[in-house]
């Protein structure tokens, strides 16, 4: 067996790493989610790093960059009414002059706050 030197550990090759969350799909080759067979260890897997300590901020941007290619697949899965809303924010921002990406992430942040709210709704009737 092989031995590698991480930072101040030892990692085996021949091992799988607990860390790696990303699985291949052996039918189709592709990524399958994260999320598809445990979500909590999933989640975990992605924010808990043993070899230093990450604040607050820092675990959500791993998240969040851990993610990304699974946001446009669920955008796809939107209600037509929401990805027009969500256009439009994103037009209108991007009229005022602010940056793309910022565009982007108020339009993401409307649909989550209308998605938020029918649930809501729908939990009091």
């Amino acid at each position: 067996m092989m031995q590698i030197k991480k930072t101040s550990r030892f990692a085996a090759v021949d091992k799988p790493s607990r860390k790696s969350i990303a699985k291949t799909d052996e039918s189709s080759g592709q990524a399958a989610s994260p999320f598809a067979i445990k979500p909590p260890d999933a989640l975990r897997a992605i924010t808990e790093r043993k070899s230093r300590q990450l604040k607050e901020w820092q675990k959500l941007a791993i998240l969040q960059r851990a993610l990304e290619p699974y946001a446009s697949e669920a955008k796809e899965h939107l209600p037509p009414d929401l990805r027009q809303v969500e256009e439009k924010v994103r037009q209108r921002m991007l009229e005022e002059g602010f940056k793309e990406e910022i565009a982007a992430e108020a339009g993401d942040e409307t649909v989550s706050a209308i998605l938020d709210t029918r649930s809501k709704q729908k939990q009091h009737s």
